[in-house]
């Protein structure tokens, strides 16, 4: 009987430490990977030295693109049922001449602003006859 008592508590023992060395093992997985020692999801292969701050990257990027959406690239808002290029009212006509001159750079915005059914689908079929690409916004 003794015997068979002690050979559960061994077991009981065992079992025990298996199991506060599995916690353990855990606990350090969790800090390294919240420490980011080896443990990653991202891309790239890590070098640079650490000191960049992506926050402040990202807003001087978007930056650029705003003034190089404002400058080079041609917006044509559609309000109701006319069309405006820079605050100006346009035709077909004209926007037509304005993609075929060869100053334009693609991809050129379209703004929806309360647009009628009409005059919206004749601007995108207009821009796909001229095999012009563009961006709803």
């Amino acid at each position: 009987m003794m015997c068979s008592k002690m050979k559960n508590a061994g077991n009981d023992l065992i079992k025990l430490l298996i199991g506060i060395a599995v916690l353990v093992i855990v606990a350090l997985l969790i800090i390294l990977l919240f420490k980011g020692f080896g443990f990653g999801f991202g891309k790239g292969n890590g070098e640079g030295d650490g000191t960049g701050n992506a926050v402040e990257t990202m807003a001087q990027n978007s930056d650029n693109i705003e003034e190089q959406e404002e400058n080079d690239v041609l917006t044509i808002e559609v309000k109701e049922n006319k069309y405006y290029v820079d605050d100006k009212a346009v035709t077909i006509s004209e926007i037509k001449e304005l993609c075929t001159n060869g100053d334009v750079k693609e991809p050129i915005f379209i703004i929806n602003n309360y647009a009628s059914a009409k005059e919206w689908d004749a601007l995108k079929d207009c821009l796909g006859e001229l095999n012009v690409s563009f961006q709803e916004k």
